[in-house]
């Protein structure tokens, strides 16, 4: 139970720090009215059952010299979680590096660019991993002694976004992070009249139920209660239903689904159904706990931080309109690896051994591996009280099997930064039209070379 407590405050401090992620012998270094979305993707019927086949990735012929090695592993991290699974999970020797966030990138980037003292293994979270997924600095994983066929128990869209443009694999992650809806069932109760999972989820269901859930819940209410706190916690709903990517044929590419979002957003804005936070903001915390907010919606690790900020509330979740992930961390060698099956086996001990994602999951985190999160969705011994007994393993099993993650472009998380803030402007009247906010999100994308 201690260790779940520990793991749970190390998952908040990762992502509050990125927003926004051994038995060996070790050394650690501390470095200083709203119109539902006409183009959205329809919802997918998952089956997570059916395992990813390994001949849709490009597998590289690769020989892995089997000779010892004579060194450590020398591994860039920012996030102290990470250093807790190396020190629980592998005995190959590492020495590990922990960075402060705010220049985590600049040291790592300028390490990657010169070779000089660059890590062989580094860790990126969310879509901050894309761009060297998608570069020459990393090495693809076959060039560690990883076959494809040790993948084929992890969900699909974890390896999707780990291949790059050759549709090779360049990164593991350990653990899934599918996101549900996640509500106040006193909230629910208060404002819908409902409070069981099997009864709200209907509120939930598509675009068109959420519009009148999002009414329903200003009006019994009384403007007192929002549906979800900010318009950015629906986001990665309408980016994930996209069905191209922010960059084709060089050229920037807008997809329908977005310029829904910034119609929608301001519905939302305009109508009083948002509390108009800003994610991982002091506001959007406080929120889970004053009974003003129906909705979070977010993985596993998100349920641990409402469950940190509100220790006595009753919540549950349901299945949304769309299916997203929010905030896997990835493991990646640098292409000045010198120590390629050492590195591959740390890659192998965290994220392919099957024991150690059991033990990984039985501390409540959700794992990159299906056969391990539908036994425990079948399992009574996963219910949690804070859900009132509730197993929701079920449906971010459901979640994890639906996403897509094949268009994503190698800058993705600085596309989705800047058109989040373009959002912010039509929201605040400063852009007039879609037209306009598409101009000025061109405008930003160009400015930052991203095209």
């Amino acid at each position: 139970m201690e260790r779940r407590k520990l793991r749970a405050w190390a998952v908040l401090l990762v992502f509050v720090c990125s927003w926004l992620s051994a038995c060996g012998n070790t050394k650690e270094t501390t470095v200083p009215t709203t119109a539902a979305p006409t183009t959205a993707r329809a919802t997918s019927t998952p089956t997570p059952t059916v395992y990813v086949d390994p001949d849709e990735l490009t597998e590289l012929d690769v020989a892995v010299p089997e000779d010892a090695e004579d060194g450590v592993v020398t591994i860039y991290s920012w996030t102290n979680s990470f250093t807790n699974l190396l020190s629980e999970y592998t005995d190959v020797d590492y020495e590990i590096e922990t960075i402060d966030i705010n220049t985590y990138w600049t040291r790592l980037d300028m390490a990657l660019a010169s070779g000089e003292n660059a890590p062989d293994l580094f860790v990126c979270g969310g879509n901050d991993a894309a761009r060297y997924i998608h570069s020459g600095n990393t090495m693809p994983i076959n060039s560690l002694g990883i076959d494809y066929d040790e993948l084929a128990d992890m969900y699909e869209y974890t390896l999707m976004f780990a291949a790059d443009d050759d549709n090779v694999v360049k990164a593991l992650t350990w653990e899934a992070c599918p996101c549900a809806v996640i509500y106040n069932r006193d909230v629910a109760e208060d404002v819908l009249g409902v409070s069981e999972p099997e009864d709200v989820a209907p509120y939930f269901e598509d675009w068109d139920a959420f519009n009148e859930t999002a009414a329903l819940v200003y009006e019994e209410s009384e403007g007192s209660v929002y549906v979800v706190s900010g318009t950015d916690d629906l986001f990665r709903a309408f980016s994930s239903s996209r069905t191209s990517a922010w960059v084709v044929d060089s050229s920037l590419n807008v997809d329908p689904v977005m310029n829904d979002f910034l119609d929608f957003a301001l519905g939302l804005d305009d109508n009083d159904y948002v509390a108009g936070t800003t994610q991982l903001n002091g506001d959007w915390f406080k929120n889970m706990s004053n009974d003003s907010v129906l909705s979070y919606w977010g993985p596993m690790w998100l349920l641990n931080m409402i469950k940190i900020q509100d220790p006595y509330g009753h919540w549950g979740v349901v299945k949304g309109p769309a299916d997203f992930s929010w905030g896997e961390n990835w493991i990646m060698a640098s292409s000045s690896c010198d120590m390629p099956a050492s590195a591959g086996q740390i890659m192998r001990d965290l994220c392919l051994n099957a024991t150690n994602s059991e033990d990984m999951a039985s501390d409540g985190m959700f794992v990159n591996r299906m056969s391990i999160m539908e036994d425990i969705a079948e399992s009574d011994d996963y219910t949690l009280s804070f859900l009132n007994d509730q197993n929701p393993y079920g449906i971010f099993d459901e979640i994890a099997g639906g996403i897509d993650a094949t268009d994503i472009t190698a800058n993705e998380q600085a596309f989705n930064d800047e058109f989040l803030n373009v959002v912010a402007l039509y929201i605040d009247g400063e852009l007039s039209s879609t037209d306009e906010a598409e101009a000025e999100f061109e405008s930003r994308v160009t400015e930052l070379e991203l095209i």
